[in-house]
């Protein structure tokens, strides 16, 4: 076997094709030969114009040409006029679970941003592999090496270029305009493609219009498989988990450089955070839930950076959101927050809240939406705080449906009295919609674009849990009958999307009055939700679990001047915006913050602030994971679960009792027993006898007889609590 250094050389020294040998892929007339979403594509003047608007297409659609090649060189002539981008798609395969056009594959971006124009992405799958100037190397295993750099090339995609993809076995190149971009060389042989469809993108979220003159393509024959050998990767092989984040503007971001606080307060962006009500880490049409109308959201995820591993960290009764929202505004763990029985005296200090230090700093602090259950004491720190749960169903004015409608009116009217101050000072809101929150009310418009039967169970669906986590009949996991039936699954799932729907609309109507106000070019927008949910995952409802399909996991988008687009698998906190916003703010962040500022993640000058998770709930649950490995312990009952999340990321196969993964099993319980520790929880993760984990459903009447108790044992506390 030749060294991979000299099949490297010779692989990115491969001869340009000549110009003859092309086949014309589009006759210049019409769309014969291809396939796209009706409506969406026309031929004008000759070319193939692809035209996307807000809601249309719900999700990224392509122009597929009905033909299947395995080695090849194509080169397309590209425009998109607007703000978005497109793509030259190849080597993929149709997701027809999710739409007729929609596709999972290799892409050649299209972009505004040179910096992303001609990366070597995928589509719905592994992401981004080698930005423009970087040549990357897969190996076996999926991790990625950075194995050299080149020139990044310049291109302005309002105007036509020529985009080339030459793809011979597993080597993959990108050119524009003739100049290589990058080199990819792909050893991962189950998540590779040899061959596949060729298509063309149109983008969702921002309307724009994609522009294709020409498609010409040349098949190849001497596409042989580069060999892999671990031992002759390149000395100066990087070893990466995703490719170097950059700025913006498409310059690498400076390296082990600290950013220096802005220094003036006109200079400090203002910070609109959007904190939803048991949104799921995939919420988002662009964060991977099949058929979800999200375009103003989406267009941060598209803008901003992406934390794929955030979390709420844990929480010691049902109501999660009352620790999550907690820890968030006081940059404490779940065992340290105010009225933890591990709290510190100075966690009782209001000083020492996010909205005080931010007022502190020369901000204005805003908050509007959920209160009730949310750490009151930490909103009444707010200079203004406007509570609106949307718990009644039948005042017009606070109808729970609507309620997206009023956070947005009154968010709106702020932002215009805040642009007509003459003080300057920026504004840190906080916006607290309780949706998409059962109970599931949207507005009418919103539950009609979403048809039940047609949305997919998730793989990971089950009709029951196959043992009893400790919180089987909890509020939530009683929104829906045992067994779990996919039909109910769905009408749950489609009043979520309905919810997440029109709270998108509703954002994008404060994204405008950004606009118009003119404060969207210095506000940074930060989306995030209290906890996860499970939607029928592993037989569960409800937000009281530890699966990455289930409470604790979050989607955590920041988008904003000085942020760059990407994503990023650094494990990260809710509690970490309390430093992050600070650090924005150019505040002192308190003593007993235990949160990390994220902001040198996001510039590319750490890889990460922490190496593991850990997350808990009550003294029933606790897990650990250090990216790959994850291990679930539940110590009233004597179960654990591990899991391998690169082959296994929906959690299926429990490999707790494998004998040859015994030893990672140990390893991850002293790791778990350190974060515990480090964290100041004292649950054992034994107990002398622990009770049965088997479980029968309850019935109806066993349910109403539980209901009735539980309101009887309030009462009770009430009556027993002194009267202030």
């Amino acid at each position: 076997m030749k060294p991979l250094l000299s099949l490297l050389a010779l692989a990115l020294a491969l001869p340009v094709f000549a110009q003859d040998g092309f086949t014309p892929l589009f006759n210049g007339k019409d769309l014969s030969g291809w396939d796209g979403e009706p409506g969406l594509w026309a031929v004008e003047d000759g070319v193939i114009v692809g035209t996307s608007e807000v809601g249309k297409p719900k999700t990224n659609s392509f122009l597929i040409w009905n033909g299947k090649v395995k080695d090849f060189e194509i080169r397309a002539t590209v425009k998109v006029v607007g703000d978005n981008n497109s793509g030259v798609q190849y080597r993929s395969r149709r997701l027809p679970e999710v739409t007729p056009w929609t596709i999972l594959g290799y892409q050649c971006d299209v972009h505004p941003t040179d910096v992303h124009t001609a990366m070597t992405y995928e589509e719905r799958g592994r992401g981004i592999f080698g930005y423009n100037g970087v040549d990357v190397v897969m190996d076996p295993t999926g991790q990625r090496w950075q194995v050299g750099e080149r020139p990044r090339v310049q291109a302005d995609i309002s105007q036509y270029n020529e985009f080339t993809v030459i793809a011979r076995g597993n080597r993959l190149e990108h050119k524009v305009n003739g100049q290589t971009t990058s080199v990819f060389i792909d050893h991962d042989e189950k998540g590779r493609a040899l061959e596949g469809l060729i298509a063309i993108q149109l983008h969702a979220g921002n309307p724009h219009k994609t522009y294709v003159k020409q498609v010409l393509l040349k098949e190849l024959t001497d596409g042989a498989l580069l060999p892999f050998d671990q031992a002759t990767l390149p000395a100066g092989a990087k070893k990466i988990d995703k490719p170097k984040v950059v700025s913006a503007q498409g310059k690498a971001a400076p390296a082990k450089k600290a950013t220096p606080a802005p220094a003036a307060a006109v200079t400090r962006p203002n910070i609109l955070h959007i904190h939803a009500d048991d949104h799921r880490a995939d919420g988002l049409g662009a964060l991977g839930a099949p058929g979800l109308i999200t375009p103003n959201l989406d267009l941060l995820v598209t803008r901003g950076m992406t934390f794929t591993r955030a979390y709420t960290q844990g929480s010691m009764i049902g109501a999660v959101c009352t620790p999550s929202r907690t820890m968030m505004l006081t940059g404490r763990s779940w065992q340290r927050i105010p009225g933890a029985p591990g709290a510190r005296p100075e966690a009782a200090e209001p000083s020492t809240y996010l909205p005080s230090v931010m007022a502190e700093a020369g901000y204005r602090t805003w908050h509007m939406g959920k209160a009730g259950n949310g750490f009151p004491q930490g909103l009444r720190t707010f200079q203004t705080s406007i509570a609106d749960e949307g718990k009644s169903v039948n005042d017009p004015a606070t109808n729970r449906a609507y309620c997206s409608q009023r956070l947005a009116d009154r968010t709106i009217a702020f932002l215009k009295e805040q642009a007509g101050r003459k003080d300057g000072a920026p504004f840190y809101a906080y916006l607290a919609p309780p949706v998409p929150h059962d109970p599931r009310s949207a507005e009418p418009r919103f539950h009609a674009m979403y048809e039940a039967s047609k949305i997919p169970l998730s793989p990971a669906f089950m009709p029951s849990h196959p043992w009893n986590n400790g919180e089987m009949t909890v509020r939530d996991e009683r929104l829906a009958p045992w067994p779990r039936t996919p039909e109910d699954t769905r009408q749950q799932t489609a009043d979520f999307y309905a919810c997440v729907t029109g709270l998108d609309h509703h954002i994008g109507r404060i994204f405008a009055a950004l606009k118009e106000t003119g404060q969207w070019e210095n506000t940074i927008i930060v989306f995030s939700g209290d906890n996860g949910l499970s939607l029928g995952e592993h037989g569960l409802f409800g937000k009281q679990n530890l699966y990455e399909y289930g409470g604790m996991h979050v989607p955590l988008v920041i988008a904003g001047p000085g942020i760059p687009h990407g994503r990023t698998e650094a494990f990260a906190y809710l509690m970490d915006l309390f430093p992050t916003f600070t650090a924005l703010a150019g505040a002192k962040t308190p003593a007993g913050v235990e949160g990390q500022n994220l902001l040198p993640v996001m510039r590319g000058e750490k890889p990460s602030v922490r190496e593991s998770s850990y997350l808990g709930y009550r003294n029933s649950m606790r897990s650990v994971s250090n990216g790959r490995w994850k291990l679930i312990r539940y110590p009233l009952i004597d179960r654990t679960q591990l899991f391998d999340l690169q082959t296994d990321p929906k959690e299926l196969i429990n490999l707790a009792e494998q004998p040859e993964h015994a030893a990672r099993k140990e390893e991850l319980m002293r790791l778990l027993s350190a974060e515990m520790q480090r964290y100041g929880d004292t649950h054992p993760l034994t107990v002398a006898q622990p009770s049965q984990a088997e479980w029968t459903p309850p019935t109806k009447a066993e349910l109403t007889a539980q209901k009735a108790t539980a309101k009887v044992l309030r009462k009770k506390d009430a009556a027993a609590k002194p009267k202030k």
